[in-house]
């Protein structure tokens, strides 16, 4: 077996685990897919990894709105990425405008996990969130 194969079954391997995670997160919240009368959602999982670790993250859709998850495959967890409402918060008090933690006006993200921190793109601009803070990032700091 060459090393892009062993490589591609490492990835369908992580892939098939991210998957029984989420099945299982779902049903500790009590979430009976064969009685569920919405629409589908989350189809499909497109995880993000977080360098070599054994963590990545992924977008969630739900009724509700988009939701960032965080797996750490290694010890089977799988977890909001942040808390959405803190995060709301800080970028409305960041940027002065209204935001709606169900519906993050975010996209380009990069998570890191220790410190955990999350650089984004949202109104235009590069940010960073650590903690409970938003704050805009200088040209140089968002490449």
């Amino acid at each position: 077996m060459t090393n892009k194969q062993q490589d591609t079954n490492i990835v369908e391997t992580r892939y098939q685990r991210a998957r029984i995670l989420e099945h299982h997160a779902l049903a500790q919240r009590g979430v009976d897919r064969s009685r569920n009368q919405r629409v589908v959602f989350n189809t499909t999982l497109q995880p993000h990894w977080i360098g070599k670790s054994s963590r990545f993250w992924y977008e969630r859709d739900s009724r509700e709105g988009k939701e960032y998850r965080l797996v750490d495959d290694k010890v089977a967890t799988n977890e909001a990425a942040f808390d959405h409402a803190v995060f709301a918060a800080a970028l409305a008090r960041a940027t002065g405008k209204k935001v709606d933690a169900a519906n993050l006006p975010i996209s380009q993200l990069e998570i890191t996990c220790s410190p955990r921190q999350i650089k984004f793109s949202a109104f235009g601009k590069r940010w960073s969130f650590v903690g409970k803070n938003c704050k805009q990032l200088a040209v140089t700091d968002s490449l």
